[in-house]
C-alpha cells in the first residue's frame, strides 16, 4: 500500500538569492578551448556498437603458439628448442613479403603478393597462395626416412 503524498512548500526566497548569485559569464578563450577539446573527444571516441564475446573455442585464428605446439608434437623435440629457429622462419618469410617476392615453399604452396598499401603504423598486404591439390600429406617419419 501506497503511503500518502507529503505536502511540500515552496520557499521562493531560496530562488531569489541563486537568480541573484548567478555565475559570470565564461570568457570567450575558454569556449574556444573548450569547443577544440569537444571535437577532439568526439572524434576520437568510437561509436558504441554490439559486442560480441567469443569464447576460445569460437576462436579459429591460428596462433604462432598453436603452430609451436604441433610442430614440437611432430618433431617430438622441445619448444624451447623450435622457438629460435620458428622466429627465424617467421622473420625471414616477413622480409621476404616486404621485398613483395614469390615465395614457393612446398607443401604450403605458392604465395605471391597482389597489392600493397602503406598505412601510418603498418604496411597492408593483399597474397594470393596457391595450393595444389591432391597434394600428400609428407610426415616427418617419411622425409627423415628419404634423407637417410
Amino acid at each position: 500500500m501506497r503511503s500518502p503524498a507529503k505536502k511540500t512548500t515552496k520557499n521562493t526566497s531560496v530562488k531569489a538569492d541563486v537568480a541573484a548569485h548567478k555565475p559570470a559569464a565564461p570568457k570567450a578563450e575558454h569556449l574556444e578551448a573548450t569547443a577544440a577539446t569537444a571535437n577532439v573527444v568526439a572524434t576520437e571516441s568510437p561509436a558504441v556498437a554490439a559486442v560480441k564475446v567469443i569464447t576460445p573455442e569460437e576462436d579459429t585464428r591460428y596462433r604462432k603458439k598453436d603452430l609451436l605446439d604441433k610442430v614440437s608434437k611432430k618433431t617430438g623435440m622441445r619448444k624451447n628448442e623450435i622457438r629460435p629457429i620458428m622466429d627465424a622462419i617467421l622473420a625471414e618469410m616477413g622480409e621476404a613479403l616486404c621485398d613483395d617476392a614469390e615465395m614457393v615453399l612446398q607443401p604450403f604452396g605458392k604465395l605471391m603478393v597482389k597489392r600493397s598499401k602503406d598505412l601510418s603504423n603498418a604496411t597492408v598486404y593483399t597474397c594470393r597462395i596457391r595450393r595444389l591439390n591432391g597434394q600428400p600429406n609428407v610426415t616427418l617419419a617419411e622425409s627423415s626416412n628419404d634423407a637417410e
